[in-house]
């Protein structure tokens, strides 16, 4: 019976010690805090017992909808723009020593994509931003996406920005209904003089 107890607690303790790496993933294996392997091979691994642990990071792309923001174009105008981004761990050691979670990744991600498109945004008027992307906001994405990965890669992140697009850029709530209503203003004006010729 004390033979058979023993085994059932070895295989319990094997087995809680053992851990599956799935293809799309890094494992991070920890020993009192500090990193001491990264696993990428998919398989069935084990940890040293109470003295390790271990962190799973996604090895896939990831999209991360940056927050709505409002921005002053060239003009003075106020719009908001709203953006999504695609990225990816690249250097899994250095994005835990900088940026610890995936949140805390996200957060400056966000932060550092902001900063860019209020930069470009604001070097353009209000009708080239809401004009056909191909001929005039097709290059701001491109270089915003520059700006991004440079400024990643001079503060050692780990992460790269894959791409990012513009999803709308509307005016903001308490302009909307100014706008609207010199609309339909003047397009009372138009009826009015289109009823004028015809009398």
């Amino acid at each position: 019976i004390s033979i058979v107890i023993l085994l059932v607690i070895a295989a319990v303790f094997i087995q809680s010690n053992l851990f599956i790496v799935k293809a799309n993933e890094f494992v991070i294996v920890r020993q009192f805090g500090e990193i001491v392997r990264v696993i990428d091979a998919p398989g069935l691994k084990f940890k040293v017992p109470f003295v390790q642990t271990f962190t799973r990071l996604p090895k896939y792309t990831l999209v991360y909808d940056v927050p709505p923001a409002e921005i002053n174009t060239l003009d003075k105008k106020r719009i908001m723009v709203d953006y999504y981004s695609m990225w990816r761990i690249t250097d899994p050691v250095q994005m835990i020593e900088s940026l610890r979670t995936l949140n805390a990744a996200e957060n400056r991600l966000g932060y550092i994509v902001y900063s860019s498109i209020r930069t470009e945004l604001g070097k353009m008027n209000y009708v080239d931003i809401i004009k056909d992307r191909i001929s005039t906001r097709g290059g701001i994405d491109s270089t915003v996406k520059g700006q991004v990965n440079d400024n990643l890669i001079r503060n050692n992140s780990g992460i790269e920005l894959i791409d990012i697009k513009m999803k709308r850029a509307d005016l903001p709530a308490a302009n909307e209904e100014s706008v609207f209503l010199r609309m339909i203003s003047e397009r009372e004006s138009t009826a009015q003089q289109y009823l004028s010729q015809g009398d």
